[in-house]
């Protein structure tokens, strides 16, 4: 009903990567001389410095599951990767066997620690890990993803652009991702 501004301490430069989850929010800065994440565990009235998942002035993303479970993906120049946090944002891991594998652009959703989605609208390409992020397969099915996300740990949509006809289409999973179908608009 109501807002407030809320900021980490010492200014940081740029605009935010954010991600909420209950009442931590992760807050990744990425432009400026000082890249830097930021965690509140109280709605933002107290701030901690966390591990930069992502380097300078590239973009990047967050995607909380729970307080302690947050992915982020990471552009690296040419290419990025999806990292996971186990512990609040406190460290990240990177699973070799995915780096370089998503353009720029990518997105990760996540559902849980080992359960993750990337979306690759610059390749056209959605994967899923099943094992962290150790090794990643593509859903051939749902080849051009252009935007994904769920609604609880069962529930998730996808845009998807058609071909040949470049219309995009709604598509839904109601089991965790394992089977995709069409949804029919009026």
């Amino acid at each position: 009903d109501t807002w407030s501004t809320i900021a980490p301490p010492g200014n940081p430069a740029g605009l935010p990567e954010i991600g909420v989850h209950a009442d931590t929010i992760w807050a990744m800065y990425l432009n400026g001389p000082a890249p830097a994440e930021w965690i509140s565990h109280d709605d933002g009235r107290l701030w901690t410095r966390g591990s930069m998942p992502c380097s300078n002035e590239m973009p990047g993303s967050f995607d909380p599951v729970t307080t302690s479970v947050i992915w982020a993906f990471c552009s690296t120049g040419n290419f990025g990767d999806a990292r996971v946090s186990t512990n609040g944002g406190a460290s990240w891991s990177t699973s070799a066997a995915a780096a370089g594998d998503s353009s720029n652009g990518a997105t990760v959703v996540a559902l849980s620690a080992q359960h993750a989605f990337v979306v690759d609208p610059g390749a056209g390409m959605f994967r899923v890990t099943t094992n962290g992020g150790q090794t990643f397969r593509s859903i051939s099915q749902l080849a051009d993803v252009r935007w994904g996300g769920f609604t609880d740990s069962e529930v998730g949509y996808v845009v998807v652009d058609e071909q040949p006809s470049g219309n995009q289409r709604l598509w839904r999973t109601v089991d965790a991702g394992a089977s995709w179908s069409p949804v029919s608009l009026p």
